[in-house]
């Protein structure tokens, strides 16, 4: 009987944490001529942190950009932090990681090669907290530099 009542309280602790939006996504194109860039801005909920794009193999979640579909564009480089994140040592990983607290921004550049472009993708990340780590996604569609977000879940 406890192992089923303990059972159910986590259970209902996952439930809990699976249920918050920790992690607030907003985002803009910026284009100069051909060249432009998405802006990502995050806000992160205050007592959680969100990692950053750097994280090595074996360690816990990064964040990570996923085009889905494109039409008229080349993505250049890879997703990058604007600002310089913190680091810390964690002991479940054996590691340093990067990790950023409060809010963050990052930046994916992109050739524009039709007016009529469309991009559409998904951020992939994981913010952490007291209560757990809680995965998430921010999907979002760019059409000729007009953005439009998606349901996350």
């Amino acid at each position: 009987m406890k192992k089923l009542f303990l059972s159910l309280l986590l259970m209902v602790a996952a439930f809990q944490v699976s249920a918050q939006q920790p992690v607030k996504f907003d985002h803009e194109v910026i284009a100069e001529g051909s060249e432009a860039k998405i802006a990502f801005y995050a806000t992160i909920e205050d007592g959680y942190y969100m990692y950053s794009t750097d994280i090595p193999k074996g360690g816990p979640m990064p964040i990570t950009i996923r085009i889905t579909e494109s039409k008229g564009v080349e993505m250049v480089g890879k997703l990058t932090p604007v600002d310089e994140p913190k680091t810390k040592y964690e002991s479940a990983f054996d590691m340093k990681v990067s990790y950023f607290t409060e809010s963050a921004e990052f930046e994916q550049s992109f050739k524009i090669l039709d007016e009529n472009y469309l991009i559409k993708g998904y951020l992939r990340f994981q913010a952490c907290g007291t209560a757990g780590c809680v995965p998430d996604r921010y999907k979002f569609t760019i059409s000729n530099g007009k953005v439009t977000v998606e349901s996350a879940k």
